[in-house]
């Protein structure tokens, strides 16, 4: 405490607790005696001298008068005069502003109460600084209004609530919940919005809250909007007051699109998972199968030259259709297994049309079966450019979409889906999916393509198979759009180039078909005994033909001056592999790594999987057919040696 300045008169008890306590909290004392030329100070504290601006010892002496505005004098007067006429009074108290010597101005309030000093008149005057009060209390006032405008703004929701009752919302809370605006939030409970197990969960995390307990990080919550739909909120709560009792304030985030995204990419990384399995089930399947196939051509040649009754040629044809039908719908299984995981090989090239609607049709029946009949309008088209597998998504997810794209009152025969291909002119194809369902409204058609949107009910889409089908066929450098009729139905329509290599592998063919029928020698490399046995036995008429069980008796044999104008290899083969025999022949013998054709059941591997990417060798995707073999035979043979 500062030292207080007194004159020899000064009050002989004044507490030192009083005048520390005025002191901390910024009042000033001063004790004036009343006179017939005018008041007179003789006690006054330091921060008495501070409000005023002035010395301490110059304001012991003087006078209060001395420091205020003229305009104020007349009401002090008034009150100094009450006070001497009636000393046993109450005093009073009067706001003025005094004038600081250094020409400052502050705003005071000061209260006086009569007493006696030595048995004198006298008057003690408190002096409170009242214009930094209300500059205090101005400045609470416009933090609490900009906190006000920041909880109103911000986007996150605010709810602050007790019991489970809530007291106060902001217009974010509103729009999170599908409320018409934050007054309709108050007096609802917060569990009513949150759905399933997870009330229980918020109820308990609320309870600790209450209890000053730590909860823990936000968590996650499913709430039920007022029209139904599902969101999922972040939420993050902590104890405080509202109205002087205990509340708890809780902020939202509408975490439905990063919950989305995070489980599509969960999904992602599991269909990774299951597609990297498929491959590698599928290299497994496919070896036998492809010797199966191959067989099935071998029997058939012996069937047609064998010496039989006409019944028996007919049975033994009979079976081998079946057998050959049975090994195509095996094909196709397995194609359709590993179609869209990522360790396809397929590169983007010319792709059939035809194929992709017959597969993605195929796939799409557990959509489409009992909702829709399914009409095929398929034109002649030549090949496209883009990626099978990749098509095959796009149709897959627009077929899906069709049969969703119906109201639930009408029947399967009142519903139908067309898929037709057509040339719309030299250089481009088009692929259309069409419904005669309820259309997509106007005012929404704009976004079908954004991520996460959808127009589905919850629980029946992710909004992502359309964005991705987009950006699918953009990387095949065609585009899709929307065609859509209120309750007249929609048309997806996906333009795709034709294939500039379509042109090229015409002339290829023409050049095939000149040469063809040349004999040739070919080495045939694989792990597996069978596959040598068949592939020797359907080749020896046409070809000089020589096997090697696995890549190291490959190796032995070429090493030993053997040629050969193609070498029909396996990819994946223990110990040395194709792709093992190939660098060898590109170090060793350079120029007869070109004449390798890879038979491959499916590349599972990463290693397997650049390497194919950056090969220009023939490859035959295991089962192949005796003309796709021969074709490929041909055109190696034909290349210089």
């Amino acid at each position: 405490m500062q030292h207080e300045h007194a004159a020899p008169d000064q009050p002989p008890l004044v507490l030192e607790a009083v005048l520390k306590a005025a002191d901390v909290a910024r009042i000033g004392i001063a004790v004036s005696l009343f006179a017939p030329e005018g008041s007179r100070c003789v006690y006054a504290t330091a921060t008495a001298a501070r409000l005023l601006g002035v010395p301490l010892d110059q304001l012991v002496g003087g006078s209060l008068r001395d420091f205020m505005l003229p305009e104020h004098l007349a009401r002090m007067n008034a009150l100094s005069q009450a006070m001497m006429e009636n000393p046993s009074g109450h005093g009073g108290g009067v706001e003025v502003v005094a004038r600081r010597p250094d020409g400052t101005q502050v705003e005071l309030e000061l209260a006086y109460a009569p007493t006696t000093v030595a048995g004198k008149p006298a008057v003690v005057t408190f002096l409170v600084n009242v214009g930094e009060q209300r500059a205090t209390a101005r400045q609470v006032r416009e933090t609490a209004q900009r906190l006000a405008q920041l909880i109103e703004r911000t986007p996150d929701a605010v709810v602050i609530s007790r019991r489970g009752l809530i007291l106060e919302a902001n217009p974010a809370a509103a729009r999170m919940l599908g409320v018409e605006s934050a007054q309709h939030l108050v007096g609802l409970s917060l569990g009513q919005f949150v759905v399933g197990e997870d009330a229980a969960m918020m109820r308990e995390r609320m309870a600790a809250v209450a209890r000053g307990e730590n909860p823990g990080p936000p968590r996650v919550y499913r709430a039920a909007r007022s029209d139904g739909q599902l969101v999922m909120v972040e939420i993050a709560s902590f104890a405080s007051e509202y109205e002087g009792q205990p509340a708890i304030i809780a902020f939202g985030r509408d975490v439905t699109d990063r919950e989305r995204l995070q489980e599509q990419l969960a999904r992602t990384d599991r269909l990774a998972a299951l597609g990297t399995l498929a491959a590698g089930v599928a290299h497994e399947i496919n070896n036998p199968l492809a010797a199966l196939a191959l067989n099935a051509e071998v029997v058939a040649r012996a069937v047609s030259r064998a010496t039989l009754s006409e019944a028996d040629r007919e049975t033994g044809a009979a079976a081998l259709t079946e057998l050959r039908n049975s090994v195509e719908r095996m094909t196709a299984i397995v194609r359709d297994l590993t179609g869209f995981s990522r360790t396809s090989t397929e590169q983007f090239g010319a792709v059939s049309l035809a194929g992709v609607v017959e597969r993605a049709t195929r796939l799409a029946r557990h959509a489409t079966r009992q909702r829709a009949t399914v009409r095929l309008e398929l034109s002649e088209v030549p090949p496209v450019f883009g990626h099978a597998g990749k098509l095959e998504q796009v149709l897959l997810n627009l077929l899906v979409n069709a049969a969703q794209a119906f109201p639930p009152e009408r029947t399967e025969a009142q519903n139908e889906i067309v898929v037709r291909t057509l040339a719309a002119d030299p250089r481009h194809v088009v692929l259309e999916v069409s419904d005669n369902g309820q259309g997509i409204p106007a005012a929404v058609a704009g976004r079908v393509f954004d991520p996460f949107f959808t127009t589905k009910p919850a629980g029946e889409g992710t909004g992502l198979g359309l964005f991705i089908s987009h950006n699918a066929v953009r990387q095949m450098d065609g585009e899709i759009v929307v065609i859509s009729r209120p309750a007249g139905g929609t048309t997806m329509r996906v333009v795709l180039r034709v294939a500039r290599e379509y042109e090229r592998a015409r002339a290829a063919e023409a050049q095939l078909s000149s040469s063809a029928g040349a004999r040739g020698r070919v080495l045939i490399v694989d792990d597996e005994v069978a596959m040598c046995r068949s592939l020797k036995s359907l080749l020896t008429d046409h070809h000089d033909v020589s096997t090697a069980l696995g890549g190291e008796e490959a190796l032995a044999l070429l090493g030993g001056g053997a040629r050969f104008d193609v070498i029909l290899c396996d990819l994946m083969m223990p110990g040395v592999t194709g792709m093992d025999l190939h660098a060898r022949l590109a170090r060793e013998q350079p120029g007869l790594e070109k004449h390798m054709v890879f038979m491959t059941g499916g590349a599972f591997t990463e290693e397997a999987r650049a390497f194919l990417a950056g090969c220009a060798n023939l490859r035959l995707q295991k089962p192949f057919a005796a003309t796709e073999l021969e074709a490929a035979l041909q055109q190696v043979i034909a290349l210089p040696s």
